[in-house]
């Protein structure tokens, strides 16, 4: 068999654990985002409340959390609640970052290390990323509200799908290049 065969055939290679630890993400996905109804403001502030203090910190804004668990800037005539917590783009995020290591899985405690590593880097990445989308809604306020061929509200739906869609590009491109790199590297050190 060519080394070629060899790499393909190792990398091909899927254990039952990884198998069931792919349909587990999926579903626990899938529960999470069905779940997103029930929550309110107030249980999603483990998202809300990072993301407003960046935006505090780096626009240079205050903000209220009113009775109803909005965090309103009145400065700058908005609101942040449930809709901007970025609660979809968690649930995506934590898709693609498990499914970047899911043939490592071997054991079902791999799988917990996995899925819990990938929920960190989901969470972060999360709150890093909403928060570069609403700053750049904020700063670009006024002028997208001079747009009169679309919406207002049509184009700040756009504007914040094509930011999220980026960004798990670039997530996912990132853990295809680590892995690549690891695999190269491990590939070199076993000749």
């Amino acid at each position: 068999m060519t080394r070629l065969k060899k790499i393909h055939k190792h990398n091909c290679e899927m254990s039952n654990s990884a198998r069931y630890y792919i349909v587990a993400t999926f579903v626990l996905v899938i529960l999470a985002k069905l779940a997103f109804k029930t929550l309110d403001n107030y249980t999603l502030q483990w998202l809300l409340r990072p993301v407003v203090a960046i935006l505090e910190a780096t626009l240079d804004l205050r903000s209220v959390c009113n009775s109803q668990g909005k965090y309103v800037f009145q400065s700058a005539s908005i609101s942040i609640d449930k809709g901007c917590s970025g609660y979809t783009f968690l649930c995506l995020a934590t898709l693609v970052t498990s499914m970047a290591n899911a043939t490592n899985v071997k054991t079902a405690y791999d799988a917990l290390k996995h899925w819990l590593l990938a929920m960190t880097i989901a969470y972060f990445t999360t709150i890093f990323v909403n928060a570069s989308r609403l700053t750049f809604l904020i700063e670009f306020d006024d002028m997208l509200h001079g747009f009169s061929f679309v919406s207002y509200h049509t184009l700040h739906q756009a504007i914040g799908s094509f930011i999220y869609l980026s960004f798990l590009f670039l997530l996912h491109m990132s853990l295809l290049y680590r892995n690549k790199i690891k695999n190269i590297i491990i590939h070199h050190l076993v000749q």
